[in-house]
């Protein structure tokens, strides 16, 4: 095998691709092969994919790297192992919060082997990018009245992830707001000092965030640099269960990100998010009754995933409002859009099957192409679509197909990708 490719990103989060000529001999871990400190002179860089060709036959074969799970030495640092205890009680296995409202202004870690068990009316406040790490799954089942898990208006948490959890975590009537995912620190090259950076919400212009640099400290925090967690709320391995639950005002890369994982969403709500709402990756699942509102990018973002939708409201989209990409396959059935970019993209091998879908005022109505070389085109079948007020109904390339009440559509364009980038500039 011949590693010939890296996918990273920087710090600011611009994503680039890394040509290189590494013959691969023996098995390694995927993380070792993105130390490019060590492949080249480019340094800070965070790799997420690698592309490898197999010099017998040259066929390509792309792989994800899991940056979640790459490890942090706890074991002698009892405070990192151990602060959860300061928030929780333990009774058996089952964990509870001492306090029905709980203030956490710094990162905690909670074992596997636990039951985290929130209770009707109980809130926890995330301040100063505080983020909570879970081995083990969590019950917050608001039957008998509302649970939050937010931070303030003027000093957002960072959020929570639930990774390698056994059994399902539940959340039933449950509220996220103000939160900003994991920060990551950046150097300062002048005087060598990690900026602290703080959001808050700007009250003077809808789904609009500040940062402003709060503090500068000699170390960063380790478990910030060290993890690539994109969304505010996370399951990594982790199946999840979710209902009647508001994610509102969150400025993550992703309000909730679920990768290689089984969920079931029904009633759920997205409001004000300063880029992707939803972002799934290898996920088995479903999302029933979901609206959409205010969102910078994309609604909905699939990868290698195989998932139902129905009966879905899309209002004020930045980019799209479906996409499919990397081989996912997607069913959509009752969905209403307004105003994006793109209303519905499938591409790079992907399948999206659509009924009863009323899309307004978008750029481009439906479009099935191929981003990705390694990749081959798309196709969307749909039957009773309804497109009003779109520049362009439909966008399909060469390599692609989409099939409207059993009829192909034609007009083809090999500038497909040309015209997206149009659209994102």
């Amino acid at each position: 095998m011949i590693l010939e490719k890296l996918r990273c990103e920087n710090d600011l989060g611009v994503q680039s691709d890394i040509n290189i000529s590494l013959k691969i001999q023996k098995k390694v871990d995927l993380l070792d092969l993105t130390n490019l400190e060590k492949l080249s002179n480019k340094k800070k860089l965070y790799c997420n994919e690698i592309q490898l060709r197999n010099s017998l036959d040259n066929s390509i074969h792309v792989k994800k790297i899991d940056l979640i799970n790459s490890k942090i030495n706890l074991q002698n640092d009892n405070d990192l192992l151990f602060n959860y205890t300061k928030y929780f009680k333990k009774n058996l296995n089952t964990l509870t919060l001492i306090n029905n409202k709980t203030y956490i202004n710094e990162n905690i870690f909670i074992p596997s082997g636990y039951l985290i068990n929130i209770r009707s009316n109980e809130e926890i406040i995330l301040t100063n990018n505080a983020f909570i790490f879970s081995n083990s799954p969590w019950h917050a089942i608001g039957l008998k009245g509302k649970i939050a898990i937010n931070g303030l208006t003027d000093n957002f948490g960072g959020g929570l992830i639930i990774k390698n959890a056994k059994k399902n975590s539940l959340f039933t009537n449950v509220g996220f707001s103000y939160l900003t995912g994991l920060k990551n620190y950046s150097l300062n090259a002048n005087d060598l000092k990690y900026s602290f950076t703080k959001t808050s919400y700007d009250e003077t212009k809808i789904n609009t965030y500040k940062i402003t640099t709060n503090k500068k400290i000699n170390k960063a925090i380790i478990e910030n640099q060290k993890y690539r967690i994109y969304g505010a709320i996370n399951f990594f391995n982790s199946n999840v269960k979710m209902n009647n639950v508001i994610f509102e005002k969150i400025n993550s890369e992703d309000a909730l990100n679920i990768m290689n994982s089984k969920f079931d969403l029904k009633n759920i709500s997205f409001s004000e998010n300063g880029s992707d709402a939803l972002d799934v990756d290898f996920g088995v699942g479903k999302i029933t009754n979901a609206l959409f509102n205010n969102i910078t990018n994309d609604a909905v973002d699939f990868s290698g995933s195989s998932v139902d939708l129905n009966n879905l409201q899309m209002n004020i989209i930045g980019d799209k409002m479906v996409s499919a990409g990397e081989n996912s396959a997607l069913t959509i059935k009752n969905l209403v859009g307004n105003k994006s970019k793109i209303a519905i993209a499938s591409k790079d091998g992907s399948l999206v099957t659509l009924s009863d879908i009323t899309i307004n005022n978008t750029e481009v109505g439906l479009a099935a192409y191929q981003k990705k070389n390694e990749y081959i085109g798309s196709n969307i079948l749909a039957k009773n679509v309804i497109i009003n007020n779109s520049k362009l109904d439909f966008l399909v390339d060469n390599f692609s197909k989409i099939i409207l009440d059993n009829k192909m559509i034609n007009n083809k364009n090999p500038d497909v990708n040309k015209i997206i980038n149009t659209l994102n500039e």
